[in-house]
């Protein structure tokens, strides 16, 4: 899909544009400075925009061509660069225009000629022999800060130059941060960029009041009298506060706002776009509001700085911050939690290098929600009732930092219609070395030696407005006083409001005397109240101009900054108010002054306002050595643009989470913000409340006739005897409060000793049990083997099917299932393929396995071919071991056995330090053997075994390191091969929890490492570890349905990633991210209004889908790219075969399809599992058929996509257990639509549940039928033999066979048929035919009493069929020929009965498919 006109470049379009630059060079070297996107012009993207409002874009729809503005410099023979600007077409990759710039103007300084300026000044003789006129303390180094060189003098040649300020830092500090500007030195090198050559030194005067401009009256001892002034926390002498509590930020139910194409915003019936350039950095695009046009462009268009000091070269010292340097391009990676609170959408930028590269800029723009006070309230005070709403803002914010200042630019959005554009000025002063004990009138003494020079920020913001349509007006406001008058004033009250409307371009200034107020309004659009044009108006901020001389090279250069507000025409490219070049200009050329001398006609056309606003910065001591915020806000608010408040409908809630406090208590809850059940904390009860307050159940001040009795004019009664006691308690609080401290502290103290005694006890009895049973310990000694009791215990314990646990959570797969006490009646043979109890005799073990060394009998080639197999199915997943290593490491292991001698494990492995490399591998091995064995292998059994028993050893031990962290989280994927989640759970948590001693969840940790942490393992495999374990703690958890061990808010937000090297890893991360807000959906669904549910479903749904875009190309599912026609059909044609080896039968390509399917997967699964709720009930359908619907499409989609998979690649049937999972999820959500829609569901889910339903049918027969399968069933049993009495008629047989298949597909079978919910075009085989159910009742008591020792997939599968027939068979018309004839059909009086008592199972059914989500 084509980029949006007004979307950023690319990372590939960047590079395009300057590959076609670097192809009209040739031979020449070039220097890029920036390439951008160049915005369409207005008249075509007006054109683009209209369609797109009006909803009738299409893939063929005419765009404006999508340009990429190039500035770079081609250097000549006479290494003076000549400054080139070229516009690239990068659709039709050719360059459309080429312009060289005049030598005249300066292109943009570059970070890399800042650093060249620093590098050439200490390889500089001259500025080497400034220095030695210092003597600087031990300890101290020279920094150098660069800047631009300012506007030229007169006398200067016009050549490009930079200088730069000069200070000494503190290295004894061992702290990067320390504060260097606490040293200034009165030293300015300059340096000739087009020569590279420090050409001057310049030496600033550092007197006083009454010294001269260039006078010379430093020391050499020159920071000797200069004292340290740090902001850092660890470098502060005191430290940080430590009586601040958290105050924290949180939206449970996510954000408000929704983005979409990348930058497409919708919040609060706000729309627009968010953009970004090098220059101007975040800019905000075509917005609307309520579907009505407000803004064509809003952007701050430039700032300068011009410092006041007249002593050379402070002279010159004027920055303009984005016309200079640009913007965007010092625009900060804003940090999670810092620069931004709340649920946070960040946007990246791009940004280029030197030689033209795109680089991506993250986080450089943040979007989120602010609460800003109160938005409107009102109190009657005659029923007491107030009304009050919360003004919530969206906030488009980004930040610059340039050398010491740091600027916050945030556009606000709030739900009154008002748009505010806020610049917030922080950071360091800028300063210079001042003697001791003297002043300046050049700036304030802010520290010792220290001078902050006065100076001025003065911005300007460009308006590009479109009031209801593209021509406006500006309207000048004002109010004047009238003279008092008999005609029109007689008692001097009165003020006229007067209105001009503009002619031509012009400028004028604030006015807050006559509070003059300028309005953009549409002449062609009258408010039907008012009568007057639809608009919005601003006030100019009524700041200090510049104050500069205007014959002052500063003001000459600075024109727009000498006036309040600018109005001018709309020319394109006309986007910056000081001009298009302003490095070392002398003068403002191209600027907001000269297009209004064009003297244009600004009346009903395209206009442009530009509002000019700063600060005149005279510093104080409090600024330094960090100055805190100084705030400016232009407001832009709606005048007479609505009919009404337009915050009307805003809801007025109370924000439960907020407590009261009474008098000095403090909340007894912990610093987290409380959960809402316990969100609200009553106030202090009243010792005493008259009779009229408790009937109203109101607060009562207890006196002896109460307030509100008095205000309500009642008689004020109290219970006999109360006020007289209460009275004594209340003339004497400090008793009273004594009393209660008293009672505390005793209640306290008995708590403690209780504690005290009841630890005493048990360590008592841990020391009792230790000395008791010394040899009951399986560890194994260097002279001992493991006991073979032990051994076969663990044995049966792996190899028998797991016990279902006795809590299940939400969103595991038995939730729902333990309504009712499991008798023990209860169980069949179905229901466990093995009994559960550990058998008396021990079992025949296969003849090459030996239980005191299970590793040494596999040998070297069964080992490296296991590796293999472990790599193909675990290791593209979760790449937490270095295979490699593995191999070699078994290859030596093999070749000492070898030469040695049989040698038992526990003799090898005497020392822990050396034992947990060979547990890896047995543990790798015996994950591998269950892969390909599908969850049985005895092998397997013993290896695991032995590891666990060797490991148990460990958990005495407080110390961990990554090894044993390693081992945990194979432990834990070995288990999920046996289908015990429970089990993986468990353990998991275990190595999260290790992981956390470790530090492993704090940035600092990886920071100070030296690239190998506890355990011997290298930082990168480290960090994929600890990645894997969170990935699987989410796993697991939602498995399982229990906790999580280690939430999000736990963890720094800047942890490294594993990047690129691991795609698929990198995508699980992000997964986890998004299935933890997901689990707060599944968890605390019942606690949610239904539309705040519903919005926060979208919500997350829109999460998934982006999500999903961001999978990398290689892993994205695309049956349409997978395999050629051909070779799908070679490789379907095998899929049923007998399986190869798996280290034979894997490719590299299937490998990377089943990482597709799974990750595509996966995406389905949440989706499924964000509108789940919507299938629990007829009701829940019927109130949200469009999410009801999303759940159904997402699990036919899942059916498709497993379909596909399965007739193109071997892995399905090879191993069908991670599969299986998501088909019988999708499975249990096409039953559930069709129980309770029939009607609506039926016929649309028949196709893809019969697929489902064959492909269980055809899995491998080695496999273990998934324990959610056997869940289903069984219950599905139940509920059928609950049903009574009514049955369904057999249907007609002819010879014994049926001639129909359920719900009347032929005999011989159907293709799974796409049809228009189709996601892929692809070729489906033709199915194989599906068999008759049994429908009469005795036939499933048959299947229930029945003992079974084989695989249960026949019966099951039947037993599916026969109840989803049953489910939407009711609804489908028995006298249609796709329905089949009424007599092979049901019949219809006992259709009716059934159905009816199939309605009374709906419940327990319900309960069954929706724990299988």
């Amino acid at each position: 899909m084509a980029p949006h006109p007004l979307a950023i470049l690319s990372e590939a379009e960047t590079n395009l544009a300057r590959d076609v630059v670097i192809a009209e060079h040739p031979n020449t070297v070039i220097d890029f400075r920036e390439i951008y996107l160049l915005e369409p012009p207005k008249d075509q993207l007006r054109e683009f925009l209209a369609l797109e409002h009006a909803g009738r874009l299409s893939p063929t729809t005419p765009r404006p061509p999508r340009l990429a503005t190039c500035q770079y410099d081609v250097i000549g023979a006479d290494r003076i660069p000549a400054y080139h600007e070229s516009v690239v077409d990068v659709v039709a990759r050719k360059r459309v225009k080429h312009n060289i710039v005049g030598k005249q103007h300066h292109a943009a300084l570059t970070l890399s000629e800042f650093d060249t300026l620093v590098e050439r000044c200490f390889a500089s003789p001259l500025f080497k022999k400034a220095l030695e006129d210092f003597d600087l303390p031990p300890g101290f180094e020279v920094i150098i800060e660069p800047w631009p060189y300012g506007g030229l003098d007169h006398t200067d040649e016009n050549r490009r130059y930079f200088q730069g300020l000069c200070f000494a830092t503190d290295k004894s500090k061992n702290n990067p941060d320390a504060n260097f500007y606490s040293y200034p030195l009165p030293l300015i090198p300059v340096m000739d960029a087009h020569t590279q050559e420090i050409i001057r030194v310049d030496r600033p005067a550092t007197g006083g009041k009454g010294d001269g401009l260039t006078e010379q009256t430093f020391k050499r001892d020159v920071i000797g009298h200069c004292k340290a002034s740090d902001y850092v926390p660890e470098l502060l002498p005191e430290g940080t506060r430590k009586d601040l509590k958290p105050l924290n930020v949180v939206q449970p139910e996510g954000p408000s706002f929704r983005v979409t194409n990348e930058s497409l915003v919708e919040w609060q019936k706000w729309r627009f776009r968010v953009g970004f350039n090098p220059r101007e950095g975040a800019t905000i695009h075509d917005v609307w509001y309520d579907g009505r046009s407000v803004m064509h462009r809003l952007a701050i268009s430039e700032m300068t700085v011009p410092y006041a000091d007249p002593r050379p070269p402070f002279h010159r010292k004027q920055a303009f911050d984005f016309g200079d340097g640009g913007g965007g391009n010092m625009a900060n990676n804003l940090s999670l939690g810092c620069d931004c609170l709340g649920v946070i959408k960040y946007f990246d930028a791009v940004v280029t290098g030197s030689d033209g590269s795109a680089k991506k800029q993250p986080n450089a723009i943040c979007l989120h929600e602010e609460d800003n006070g109160i938005a409107w309230k009102h109190s009657n005070w005659r029923t007491g009732r107030a009304v009050v709403t919360r003004n919530r803002e969206l906030v488009v914010q980004f930040i610059i930092t340039l050398a010491n200042y740091e600027y916050i630019f945030a556009y606000k959005f709030d739900q009154s219609g008002g748009i505010t554009v806020e610049s917030r000025a922080t950071g360091i002063l800028n300063v210079v070395n001042i003697d001791a004990g003297k002043v300046s009138d050049y700036g304030n003494v802010v520290s010792g030696g220290v001078l902050a020079q006065n100076h001025q920020h003065i911005f300007c913001v460009r308006m590009d407005p479109a009031i209801d349509g593209p021509n406006n007006s500006v309207v000048v406001e004002e109010s004047h006083p009238v003279p008092m008058n008999e005609a029109t004033n007689p008692n001097g009250n009165f003020y006229k409001v007067t209105q001009q409307t503009l002619e031509r371009a012009c400028y004028l200034d604030a006015a807050p005397e006559l509070n003059r107020t300028i309005k953009m309004i549409n002449p062609h659009k009258k408010n039907p109240i008012s009568g007057h044009p639809v608009g919005y108006k601003f006030i100019p901020l009524a700041t200090q101009r510049l104050l500069a001389d205007p014959n002052s090279v500063q003001a000459k250069r600075a024109q727009f900054a000498q006036h309040h507000v600018w109005v001018t025409k709309y020319r394109d490219g006309e986007l910056y108010a000081g001009g298009r070049y302003t490095l070392q200009s002398q003068q403002e050329v191209d600027g907001v002054a000269d297009a209004v001398k064009r003297g244009e006609s600004v009346v009903d056309t395209d206009v442009v306002v530009w509002s000019t606003f700063g600060i005149t910065h005279n510093p104080r001591v409090e600024d330094w050595p960090v100055m805190p915020v100084e705030i400016f806000q232009l407001m832009i608010r709606p005048a007479d643009f609505f009919t009404a408040n337009p915050s009307l409908d805003v809801p007025s809630s109370r924000n439960r989470p907020s407590l009261q406090i009474m008098g000095s208590e403090s909340p007894r809850r912990g610093a987290d913000i409380p959960d809402p059940p316990r969100s609200k904390k009553r106030a202090k009860y009243t010792q005493v409340a008259c009779n009229e307050c408790k009937r109203r159940k109101l607060k009562c001040s207890g006196e002896p006739v109460c307030s509100r009795c008095i205000r309500d004019n009642v008689q004020c009664v109290y219970v006999p005897n109360t006020y007289a006691l209460s009275s004594k308690s209340i003339s004497s609080p400090e008793v009273q409060h004594d009393e209660r401290f008293s009672t505390r502290l005793s209640t306290v103290d008995r708590q403690i000793e209780a504690l005290q005694r009841e630890m005493r006890a048990m360590s008592a009895r841990l020391r009792q049990l230790e000395s008791a049973s010394p040899s009951k310990t399986n560890t194994p000694t260097a002279n001992s083997t493991v006991s073979s009791a032990p051994t076969i215990a663990g044995f049966h314990r792996i190899m028998n099917p797991p016990q279902s646990p006795s809590y299940v959570g939400p969103t595991s797969a038995e939730f729902g299932l333990t309504a009712r006490q499991r008798h023990p009646e209860d169980f069949d043979s179905s229901d466990d393929l093995v009994s559960t109890a550990v058998q008396s005799p021990a079992p025949s073990l296969e003849n090459d396995i030996s239980s005191d060394d299970p590793l040494g009998c596999l040998g070297p080639a069964e080992a490296l071919r296991l590796v293999d197999v472990y790599e193909n199915t675990v290791g593209v997943m979760y790449p937490c071991v270095d295979l490699e290593s593995v191999r070699t490491y078994i290859a030596e292991y093999f070749q000492d056995k070898d030469r040695v001698g049989p040698i038992s494990p526990a003799t090898l492995d005497q020392e822990w330090f050396f034992a947990r490399d060979i547990e890896v591998v047995k543990i790798l091995l015996a994950t591998a053997l269950l892969a390909e064995s599908h969850g049985r292998s005895e092998r397997a059994a013993l290896l695991a075994d032995s590891v666990e028993d060797r490991f148990a050893t460990r958990l005495k031990v407080p110390e961990v390191d990554m090894k044993e962290l390693l081992i945990l989280t194979l432990l834990s994927v070995f288990h999920s091969y046996r289908d015990d989640e429970v089990i993986s759970w468990r353990l998991i948590g275990l190595a999260v929890r290790g992981a956390m001693q470790l530090g492993l969840h704090c940035q600092e940790t990886w920071q100070k490492t030296g690239g190998v942490f506890p355990g011997e393992l290298q930082c990168e495999y480290a960090n994929r570890l600890f990645w894997c374990i969170y990935v699987l703690d989410r796993k697991w958890s939602f498995g399982t349905g229990l906790p999580f061990a280690i939430q999000d808010s736990d963890m720094d937000t800047n942890l490294p990633e594993p990047g690129t090297s691991t795609p698929y890893l990198t995508c699980m991360i992000n997964y986890a991210r998004l299935s933890t807000k997901i689990w707060g959906l599944v968890v605390g669904w019942r606690n949610r209004p239904r539309a705040a549910t519903a919005d926060y479903c979208s919500y997350l749904d829109f999460q998934v889908q982006q999500w999903i875009q961001s999978i990398p190309p290689e892993l994205h599912f695309d049956p349409t790219q997978s395999q050629p026609q051909s070779e799908r059909a070679g490789r379907a044609a095998t899929v049923t075969a007998t399986p190869q080896p798996q280290s034979q039968a894997y490719t590299q390509s299937d490998s990377m399809m089943m990482l597709q399917v799974l990750l595509a997967l996966q995406a389905n699964q949440l989706r499924i599992l964000v509108y789940r709720q919507n299938l629990l009930s007829s009701e829940s359908i019927e109130s949200n058929v469009s999410g009801a619907s999303t759940a159904v499409e997402t699990a036919k989609a899942t059916v498709h996509m497993l379909d596909f998979f399965s007739r193109v690649s071997p892995l399905y049937f090879q191993r069908p257990e991670p599969f299986n999972y998501f088909l019988i999820s999708a499975l249990a959500a096409l039953f559930l639509a069709v129980v309770h829609a029939p009607a609506r569901f039926s016929q649309i889910c028949r196709p893809e549940f019969y697929a489902a339903v064959d492909m269980v049918r055809r899995s491998s027969t080695r496999a273990r039928t998934s324990r959610r399968l056997q869940k289903i069933i069984k219950s599905l049993k139940m509920i059928w033999m609950n049903l009574g009495a009514q049955r369904l008629k057999d249907p007609m047989q002819k010879n014994g066979v049926n001639r129909r298949t359920p719900l009347g597909l032929e005999a011989t079978g159907t293709p799974l048929s796409m049809g228009s919910h189709a996601e892929w075009p692809y070729t489906q085989r033709p199915m194989s035919g599906l068999p008759t159910p049994q429908h009469t009742a005795s036939a499933h008591l048959r299947s229930m009493t029945s003992p079974m020792t084989g695989l249960a997939d026949e019966t099951s599968c039947e037993d599916l069929t026969s109840f989803f027939e049953m489910a939407g068979g009711f609804y489908f018309d028995l006298r249609m020929g796709n329905g089949g004839a009424s007599d092979e059909g049901l019949v219809p009086d006992a259709a009716t009965e059934a159905f009816d008592a199939f309605q009374a199972e709906d419940e327990a059914l319900t309960r069954v498919m929706a724990g299988l989500l």
